[in-house]
């Protein structure tokens, strides 16, 4: 199915906000450059005092410790440090599905609903691994895409995608055995990007030039600010920094977003479960009301976003080997008002729900099983609830380290 270039305002009100998709309202004046997203330079606001320092159980509310799934079951640890446990060589296939659902009030009356899912499969490779960082590079295995915007629907699958590919397809198309690394710090934070834009050279080639600035963006969902902060913010990066825990200790980090809609995110994490194999970490995290005028590539110079609020909430299961994810399931929800400049005003709700998981079981791979990682199984259908079921788990084993 070919993309039109025009939209109803709907849809195009839809991808001002930022439902990951395979256009973006707006377009770039420089056709020469691409603009990379802001999270390569991201900067963590000021918290008072030290956001990650770990609260010990006593003072946190027994509320928070709640409704919590248990892990599988294993003797109880009642204090452990967790850290990344990594050797130069390691594979680890992972799946992300990030599953969006954005309704808008309509002026008749009647709810408006656009509904997006983005599949990978991906592999995570340790580099290499220092006293004060490691390096880990990402490849893409598999993209698969599925969007309704206004009645329009959009599939594609990177295992059997169509004779011709619509130039705002390619981009994903391009992603498929291609990838960049970047270097995480002992705090467990991104402080070095490598490869990414010549990756985003790669995935953009056969798109047009006037419609590059608009697909980039639409790809942040997997490949962006929002995809790479989400993978480290819910996963590597809600480790605590250089100290032991035990359950019911609760640290909070802040983030923020830059676009296409800038937020700003405080999530507060609590040790629920830690035995020797797993431990769990409850997500709970608010977002800051915010209002922005759209002034860049990403947004309509026409339209003001307020943000009125939202919240995050989730849990992730990590093994205790390697510090890596068994699960995460991560759903965040924020209400917005978009006002035109005739006046017109909509308020829109958007929740996407963000699953990573151990593909299969998280174990090492040596470098000859490296591409031989079956398929996941089909994507869920895009209704709601937004719950994608698991794939197939297995049981964890630690190979030696080998080299890629």
């Amino acid at each position: 199915m070919m993309w039109r270039s025009s939209l109803p305002l709907f849809a195009m009100l839809l991808l001002v906000t930022g439902l990951s998709g395979c256009g973006f309202f707006g377009s770039s004046e420089d056709e020469a450059e691409i603009e990379l997203p802001e999270w390569l330079t991201e900067e963590t606001p000021a918290a008072g005092p030290d956001a990650s320092a770990v609260q010990p159980a006593a003072a946190q509310s027994a509320a928070a410790m709640s409704a919590v799934p248990a892990v599988p079951t294993a003797p109880p640890q009642s204090r452990a440090r967790l850290e990344l446990k990594l050797h130069p060589g390691d594979r680890f296939p992972l799946r992300k599905v990030v599953s969006q659902e954005l309704t808008q009030a309509a002026l008749n009356g009647t709810p408006q609903v656009s509904r997006s899912q983005l599949d990978l499969l991906l592999a995570i490779t340790v580099k290499e691994v220092t006293a004060d960082r490691t390096h880990l590079g990402i490849t893409y295995d598999r993209v698969r895409f599925t969007q309704d915007i206004g009645g329009e629907r959009i599939e594609y699958d990177s295992a059997n995608p169509p004779q011709q590919i619509p130039p705002v397809l390619q981009a994903y198309h391009g992603m498929v055995r291609d990838g960049f690394s970047f270097w995480i710090g002992q705090d467990n934070r991104i402080v070095e990007i490598v490869g990414f834009q010549q990756f985003l050279e790669r995935c953009l080639a056969n798109v047009p030039v006037d419609r590059r600035q608009q697909v980039l963006l639409a790809m942040e969902a997997g490949t962006g600010e929002k995809g790479i902060s989400d993978f480290i913010d819910n996963t590597i990066g809600l480790l605590p920094y250089n100290t032991e825990t035990s359950p019911g200790d609760t640290w909070r980090r802040p983030r923020r977003i830059s676009r296409p809609v800038p937020m700003e995110l405080n999530t507060n994490y609590t040790l629920t479960e830690l035995n020797d194999q797993f431990a769990v970490v409850q997500i709970e995290g608010t977002i800051a009301p915010s209002t922005t005028l759209g002034h860049g590539a990403d947004t309509n110079p026409n339209v003001r976003i307020t943000v009125k609020g939202g919240s995050a909430t989730g849990q992730c299961t990590l093994f205790r080997d390697t510090g890596l994810p068994r699960e995460s399931r991560v759903t965040r929800t924020v209400d917005m008002k978009v006002t035109m400049a005739s006046g017109i005003e909509f308020d829109q709700h958007k929740r996407t729900e963000t699953v990573i998981e151990a593909y299969p079981g998280g174990q090492r791979q040596n470098a000859t099983s490296i591409g031989l990682s079956p398929a996941p199984s089909p994507a869920p259908a895009l209704t709601p609830p937004l719950n994608v079921p698991a794939v197939q788990q297995a049981t964890h084993q630690a190979s030696g380290p080998s080299l890629r």
